[in-house]
């Protein structure tokens, strides 16, 4: 979601486990290049495809110069991100199921070590998100073993989730980079009363495989279509997320068709709207 979204307004509260709390150091030396060779890219979203086949999550907890996840309260939290994970995988797979495909999400860290870990930047990144793209991208390069992950699960999605501790006066909510070579979240918890709620992981989730934001005019999605969602008060999870444990949001085909589920959407010829990349690749 991008920040101050129109339709929402949610928060996270994401913590660092006492019990999984290790730095990984595993000297991969690889570079953009290397990686490429060894890792087909999609060439639309980075490692990241279409949200058919076995995903891989990757968790990383970030410290940086204006937020850090030392205090102990931040451990006790732990269990909300990775249920929060469950239910909006859960719930992904049922949307995938319903079209007739198969998805698999491997993603809670307490079951594979390998999944989940510690970052220390020496920059602000949680002000300054938008230009650190390369330097959360280096990290990833240089401390996890992509290409060996991807083959250990026999992966066909791989998707990187950076989690900041921050605090009330930050603005952030949360930020997808896809149609880059390494397809990576951000998540920011913006004021300590509230937690993100399971729909938001979907949403962003979505991202990664090519679904666009429906709640304003982009490159795919024009004001007309935006202007029609306001006035049905549309519950796509891309146009809005609901609170709570449960997922209540509608998955249309619209969204089916962008993240590669079908070839063709009745809504992209009414309303002229941009053709989904698994299409046009």
């Amino acid at each position: 979601m991008k920040k101050n979204c129109i339709f929402i307004l949610f928060i996270v509260l994401c913590l660092l486990c006492t019990s999984c709390n290790k730095t990984k150091n595993l000297n991969n030396n690889s570079t953009k290049e290397d990686i490429n060779e060894e890792i087909e890219y999609s060439g639309i979203n980075g490692t990241a495809d279409t949200i058919m086949g076995k995903t891989v999550i990757i968790s990383i907890y970030a410290n940086d110069t204006v937020t850090n996840w030392n205090n102990d309260s931040d451990n006790t939290k732990i269990n909300d991100t990775l249920n929060n994970l469950k239910i909006a995988t859960d719930y992904l797979v049922k949307q995938v199921n319903s079209y007739n495909k198969e998805a698999l999400f491997i993603y809670d860290w307490n079951k594979f070590d390998d999944i989940k870990y510690i970052a220390n930047f020496n920059v602000d990144i949680v002000n300054n998100y938008k230009d650190n793209y390369d330097t959360q991208r280096e990290w990833i390069v240089n401390n996890i073993d992509i290409v060996n992950i991807k083959k250990k699960y026999d992966a066909d999605n791989l998707v990187f989730m950076y989690f900041f501790n921050t605090d009330d006066t930050n603005t952030s909510i949360t930020s997808t980079y896809n149609r880059l070579d390494i397809d990576i979240i951000d998540v920011f918890p913006v004021n300590s009363n509230y937690t993100i709620p399971p729909a938001t992981y979907a949403h962003e989730l979505l991202h990664t495989f090519g679904a666009p934001d429906l709640y304003y005019a982009n490159e795919i999605i024009n004001q007309e279509y935006v202007d029609y969602l306001i006035e049905i008060d549309s519950n796509d999870i891309m146009a809005k997320v609901n609170y709570g444990d449960e997922i209540i949001n509608e998955f249309s085909n619209l969204d089916a068709y962008y993240v590669g589920l079908i070839d063709e959407s009745s809504d992209v010829t009414k309303w002229n709207l941009g053709l989904s990349e698994h299409v046009l690749k």
